[in-house]
């Protein structure tokens, strides 16, 4: 059951009973700004306003207005702010909710999330990037003061932008260049990503994995990583640690209770990794926020 209470939820507050974060805002710096992030969610962006540039892990481009990036999960990613600023609508959600997404005529609403990297940006027909612009307009326009939305209508400002980048994606795809044999090849891990999603108090086998996607390892293990570009085991790694990451920021909680919490054998096996993902200590992280 979908929580549609008016609650306004940070990146770090999404659960599977709140799996959407909706958040408008216009960013200006003060000349050029480079930023890298990697978060559990799906990342769902709009231009409505000037240009950003990103790199997902193939070098830098430029998204603007009309249109829209998607990023998948633990997918380390970059976007540099030129001095102009930009405005944007931004959503953050859960790979579980993927599953619910529901087939609206001959549009599956998952395959944007499928796409491969070169195709997740979207809008690069004129007509979809007009329907992106009046979408992101209207949604603009009635953002509350924080910029951050109710959890209720950020479900159905999201559910209602799916359908037309899912249009997008299709009416762009082909079974002769085997788009669509990918979309279709690339679902078929997502038991994989809802089964990392739950347990993130403990760490899962490859068997365990592939067994939930109804797989053998090695099919498992080439299928994964064409879809979400790593392995399943740096992937969940990933999940535990950006979660852990994002306690020590935002609770009390001690480091040790933490290192509990995610699953990490002891504190010294947590701080090794998060070093080690991180470049920084996990005292030193939880001091600097960052």
């Amino acid at each position: 059951m979908l929580d549609y209470r008016s609650e306004y939820v940070k990146p770090w507050q999404l659960t599977p009973e709140r799996p959407v974060g909706e958040y408008a805002r216009r960013v200006m710096p003060g000349g050029d700004e480079e930023r890298t992030e990697l978060h559990a969610s799906f990342e769902v962006g709009l231009v409505l306003d000037g240009v950003v540039r990103r790199d997902h892990g193939s070098g830098w481009f430029d998204v603007g207005r009309g249109q829209c990036w998607i990023i998948p999960p633990l997918q380390p990613h970059c976007w540099q702010v030129k001095p102009e600023g930009y405005a944007r609508i931004v959503y953050q959600v859960l790979p579980s909710l993927m599953e619910r997404l529901p087939v609206v005529g001959e549009y599956d609403l998952m395959r944007p999330f499928l796409t491969p990297a070169y195709r997740r940006v979207i809008g690069i027909d004129d007509g979809f990037r007009k329907l992106f612009c009046q979408f992101g307009d209207e949604v603009y326009a009635r953002r509350p003061p924080s910029g951050t939305f109710p959890q209720g209508q950020a479900l159905f400002d999201f559910l209602r932008l799916i359908p037309i980048i899912a249009q997008e994606v299709l009416e762009h795809s082909s079974l002769e260049d085997g788009t669509l044999d990918i979309l279709e090849r690339n679902k078929s891990v997502y038991p994989a990503l809802q089964l990392a999603e739950r347990h993130t108090d403990r760490s899962i086998s490859l068997d365990e994995a592939a067994a939930e996607c109804g797989m053998g390892r090695s099919r498992f293990t080439r299928i994964f990583r064409m879809t979400m570009g790593i392995s399943f085991a740096k992937y969940h790694l990933r999940s535990r640690l950006v979660l852990a990451a994002e306690a020590l920021v935002h609770t009390s909680i001690p480091i040790k209770a933490i290192a509990d919490r995610f699953g990490f054998s002891d504190v010294s096996h947590f701080y090794k990794c998060f070093q080690k993902h991180y470049g920084t200590t996990p005292t030193c992280y939880r001091e600097t926020g960052e």
